[in-house]
């Protein structure tokens, strides 16, 4: 059986072929794994690579599972941090670095020498979270407003204090107050009426129920003000 002789061209391209075969760019891919302590994941890539054959045919098959791949999480070095828990199955966007990242992580950051010449390759991958496919699309969408759903922790991972909902305490606190300064003007109302000598502690009293009545006023005003309505914490 004879092979044709490739043309400069065709060799010329297959060569170049050959080379972006091994570059890397960034594609979707599927946790397997996640380790929270180092926020890293072992990730299957989801597009399949593609190769030619013996026989000159396509031929397709899995990508490897990426293992040690950092995850990216928005934060800073004053120790602020906004993280979301992953699992096995989450979705991903991969990003190939310019360069190996091996040193750079185990050293622990900083400038290096790479020590180790290959570009774009599979291996130095970063993923970002949340790249789902249009049919695994979210319903956790506003029009206009920012959404954080799921469980949320304020002030770091140990907080535990609940968040008061804005919009219902305020509902309720005024229910309240209104109800308490019914009482006391009832209350101040029917000692006024009772004669000064049948209670000798009576003036007193309902100068303590004018000074509270004027303190609920005060904080029916004011204090609902320092609350937020727009705070949507569960």
């Amino acid at each position: 059986m004879t092979t044709a002789t490739p043309t400069l061209t065709e060799a010329i391209e297959g060569t170049i072929q050959a080379y972006l075969d091994g570059v890397h760019t960034s594609m979707p891919g599927k946790i397997v794994s996640y380790d929270s302590s180092t926020q890293t994941a072992s990730i299957q890539p989801s597009l399949k690579g593609a190769y030619v054959d013996e026989n000159s045919q396509r031929k397709v098959e899995n990508l490897p599972i990426i293992n040690r791949v950092p995850i990216v999480f928005l934060r800073s070095s004053s120790g602020h941090a906004d993280t979301i828990p992953l699992s096995s199955g989450d979705r991903v966007l991969l990003l190939f670095t310019e360069a190996s990242i091996d040193k750079w992580i185990s050293v622990g950051g900083g400038i290096v020498d790479p020590g180790d010449d290959r570009r774009f390759a599979i291996a130095d991958a970063i993923a970002i979270p949340g790249l789902y496919p249009a049919k695994d699309a979210t319903d956790q969408v506003h029009s206009s407003d920012r959404v954080l759903s799921g469980g949320l922790r304020l002030g770091g991972k140990d907080a535990t204090d609940a968040v008061i909902k804005g919009t219902s305490y305020i509902s309720d606190e005024s229910a309240f107050l209104t109800a308490l300064t019914a009482w006391m003007l009832a209350t101040k109302a029917a000692l006024i009426s009772i004669p000064a000598f049948a209670d000798p502690a009576k003036a007193t009293y309902i100068t303590a129920t004018t000074t509270v009545e004027a303190a609920v006023t005060a904080f029916q005003t004011n204090g609902s003000l320092d609350l937020s309505s727009k705070v949507k914490v569960e």
